[in-house]
């Protein structure tokens, strides 16, 4: 009687995400836009960003502003200490329902990121995160509302669809689902963001010149995301196994051409 091998877990590693990184957006006091001796600007992580429309009900000196966004660096998953360090160091002067956070998380393996295409992420991410922004108090009524506005829609960054294989396979634009926008990187979960730094990226928080609120949307979406992976089960993991193909015994099937 053949003896198939024993399935041993520990042979797979955990799914988890690796590393975690956001963008800002907003009206920011000049300084950020001073520029040292060699001509580089003082605050490297400070971009100007066209498409952020504060200013128009900013009731302070526009003078003394500029628009644009905040792009942090890559921090670790076990460096949330660093990463609130850095949010306190770089506020935001002014933000309106145009400006966004967008939080960007990468993974440990192929597999990892390949769990978070599945529906039942998107459609967990959909319930939690509306129970997280309205029932924990953590966030003013005006930036419930911006969120609100976002989970709906009504935003041009920011709308309601799931289309991950239309993302990541950049030539299968006719593929559908049953949740699809026009644009696969202005959903509220932008798979896109995929060819370019190896994340996936969260687009539907609203932009706050409240540290605490930053911090709280930005973790929340980390943890959330390692969380839903660390329940992958083993047998999941192992789809991981390496299959080895032995080219002896590979039949190719020849093509024949039939002419009427």
């Amino acid at each position: 009687m053949t003896v198939l091998p024993r399935f041993n877990p520990a042979n797979y590693p955990e799914l988890h995400v690796m590393h975690f990184g956001y963008e800002k957006e907003g009206l920011f006091t000049e300084d950020y836009d001073d520029r040292d001796d060699d001509g580089e600007r003082c605050n490297p992580y400070f971009r100007h960003d066209g498409s952020v429309e504060a200013s128009e009900s900013y009731e302070g000196d526009i003078a003394d502003t500029v628009n644009g966004e905040i792009s942090s660096p890559k921090f670790r998953i076990d460096r949330f200490l660093q990463f609130r360090n850095f949010e306190k160091s770089n506020p935001v002067e002014w933000t309106d329902d145009t400006c966004g956070i967008h939080v960007h998380v990468s993974t440990n393996n192929a597999l990892a990121f390949q769990k978070l295409c599945d529906l039942e992420f998107y459609t967990k991410f959909r319930k939690d995160i509306w129970r997280f922004m309205h029932n924990t108090g953590l966030f003013c009524e005006e930036t419930v509302q911006q969120f609100e506005d976002r989970f709906n829609g009504e935003s041009q960054y920011c709308l309601s669809g799931f289309n991950p294989d239309k993302s990541i396979n950049a030539g299968m634009r006719d593929f559908k689902t049953i949740y699809t926008s026009t644009n696969g990187r202005y959903n509220d979960l932008n798979f896109d963001a995929y060819h370019k730094f190896g994340t996936l990226e969260a687009r539907i928080f609203p932009s706050s010149s409240s540290h605490d609120e930053v911090i709280n949307m930005v973790e929340w979406f980390v943890n959330f995301t390692n969380h839903y992976l660390s329940n992958a089960t083993p047998y999941e993991r192992g789809n991981n196994e390496d299959v080895e193909i032995f080219v002896d015994e590979t039949k190719i099937n020849e093509e024949v051409l039939l002419c009427v």
